[in-house]
C-alpha cells in the first residue's frame, strides 16, 4: 500500500477560493497519479487530499514492495518539477509525505517540500523507518529492524 497526503493543506486551502482549492488538488493529482501506474499500481482512492494505491492486485506482482517504493521516490521528483512548472495559485507551498506498507509493516517515508526530513511517525509510536526528500540522499533511510 502507498498512503500520500499534501503536509499542511488545510491551512494552504484556508487562504484559496474553492475554485483555487480545487483547481490545485487536480492540479497535484494529475501529477502524482502517472507515478502509480507507471509502476504497476491500482490507484484505490483519493482521500481529500491524499493518494492511497495498492501494488500487487488485481495481478500478482511477485516484486510489489518495490513497486510501491519506486512508485514512493518516483514522487518526489514529480512534486519538484510540479513546483518548478506550474504557476497555480498555492502550488509553490505544497510539501508531502509517503508512507508504505508490505509485509505487515508501516513504513512511513517523508515526502519532498518545504521542510522535508521532518516527518513523524505512524500512530502507535513506532520509529520512523523512512526518509523519502531527505537531505542525504534520495533514497529511503531504514532505521526499523527486518527492513
Amino acid at each position: 500500500m502507498l498512503f500520500s497526503d499534501l503536509r499542511g493543506f488545510t491551512s494552504i486551502s484556508e487562504s484559496l477560493s474553492p475554485r483555487q482549492t480545487g483547481l490545485l488538488l487536480n492540479t497535484y493529482f494529475d501529477a502524482m497519479i502517472p507515478t502509480v501506474f507507471q509502476n504497476n499500481g491500482t490507484l484505490d482512492k483519493l482521500i481529500g487530499d491524499a493518494v492511497m494505491a495498492f501494488f500487487g492486485a488485481p495481478a500478482d506482482l511477485p516484486d510489489h514492495p518495490s513497486r510501491a517504493a519506486l512508485a514512493a521516490l518516483d514522487m518526489v521528483p514529480a512534486l519538484e518539477e510540479l513546483r518548478a512548472r506550474s504557476d497555480v495559485t498555492g502550488v509553490e507551498r505544497l510539501a508531502m509525505g509517503i508512507g508504505l506498507r508490505a509485509a505487515g509493516r508501516a513504513v512511513p517515508a517523508q515526502g519532498a517540500g518545504p521542510g522535508a526530513g521532518q516527518g513523524k511517525g505512524p500512530a502507535g509510536g513506532h520509529p520512523r523507518a523512512g526518509g523519502i526528500g531527505e537531505r542525504g540522499g534520495p533514497g529511503p533511510k531504514t532505521g526499523h529492524p527486518g527492513l
